[in-house]
């Protein structure tokens, strides 16, 4: 059969295929093409738990059933031959959760132990992750090679985190991510290492950095009245931060960020699956020290006369978490 055009609906998605089946004894061969607007992936995980409860309650009836009618030649060769072959796709976007996929465009192999996802191009928040994923029931396997070079950092954050971060500036990153996992713990199961470097930026009151001066109460010792950084914002050098993907959390083996005012150092996790923040970093301020010395009631040490360290931790809540002073003791290598 050669489909020239064939228009479809899935729920609420339309698709448009074309290509061709080959029909024989020992298989069904597609060779189609795809393109839609898009898809959600929790449909498809509904589709997939629905297979899956199909072959779980096979299996229980061949277990405890006394009729013989599953298991005989007459019903075997009543069945339909296995699906092999490849389908293009094409989506305008795929959502996965809160996340959205834009492009998507991948070869689907098919085998009757599985399907193979091979992504030629999909963007996501600003960042190509481009790989394979297995779906072989119940599990599902993944490995991507993330990678963005000289994107919007402000746009991409506030994308993957689902809130305002108050930064800009340009930012490379890549990464190796790996899992394999039922589709409901697969994001969970995330793990690989990623390599960040962002440069020539502006921190404003959004930003992480901004509030824990604000905690600290040495923001306008830095920077003067109040309005001065929401107006033109706080630039900043480079941060760099390398780390790792483990149980669904960025842990941050080492983030450095360098500004004409500021020198930062931090490690800890981000949790996206549960929205949650642990860090524990060390603020060293390179302006105003001698007002910083003498006005802030919080513990720190003094370096030489105008170098002070100021160690903190940062927990909670993603959107709003708790700004903790630390004593000396408390910060690690």
């Amino acid at each position: 059969i050669v489909v020239e055009s064939a228009s479809l609906t899935w729920d609420d998605s339309h698709l448009v295929l074309k290509g061709d089946v080959n029909f024989s004894v020992e298989e069904f061969l597609l060779d189609m093409e795809v393109d839609a607007d898009g898809l959600k992936w929790e449909k498809i995980e509904k589709e997939l738990k629905k297979e899956d409860q199909k072959k779980d309650g096979q299996k229980t009836e061949k277990q405890n059933s006394k009729k013989q009618e599953i298991d005989s030649p007459k019903n075997k060769n009543a069945q339909l031959p296995p699906v092999k072959g490849k389908i293009k796709v094409k989506l305008k976007y795929f959502e996965y959760g809160e996340y959205t996929l834009k492009p998507l465009y991948a070869d689907f192999l098919l085998d009757p132990d599985g399907i193979k996802v091979v992504v030629h191009e999909a963007n996501l928040c600003g960042v190509a992750v481009p790989g394979v994923v297995k779906l072989m029931l119940p599990e599902i396997s993944v490995d991507f090679r993330p990678v963005s070079r000289d994107e919007q950092l402000k746009e991409s954050l506030e994308c993957l985190l689902r809130k305002p971060v108050g930064m800009t500036g340009n930012f490379n990153f890549r990464a190796k991510i790996e899992a394999r996992a039922k589709p409901q713990d697969l994001l969970q199961s995330l793990q690989g290492n990623f390599d960040l470097e962002a440069r020539k930026g502006q921190f404003y009151r959004e930003a992480l950095v901004i509030k824990i001066l604000t905690a600290l109460n040495i923001r306008d010792t830095i920077f003067g009245e109040r309005d001065e950084v929401d107006r033109k914002g706080a630039a900043y050098d480079s941060i760099d931060v390398k780390g790792n993907f483990q149980s669904g959390k960025f842990m941050m083996k080492e983030m450095v960020i360098n500004a004409p005012w500021m020198k930062m150092v931090a490690q800890g996790d981000i949790d996206l699956f549960n929205q949650e923040i642990d860090l524990t970093l060390i603020l060293a301020p390179l302006k105003n020290v001698d007002k910083i010395v003498s006005h802030t009631p919080i513990v720190g040490y003094i370096l030489g006369e105008t170098f002070i360290s100021i160690p903190v931790r940062v927990r909670g809540d993603l959107k709003d978490p708790q700004i903790i002073p630390l004593s000396p003791s408390a910060v690690g290598e």
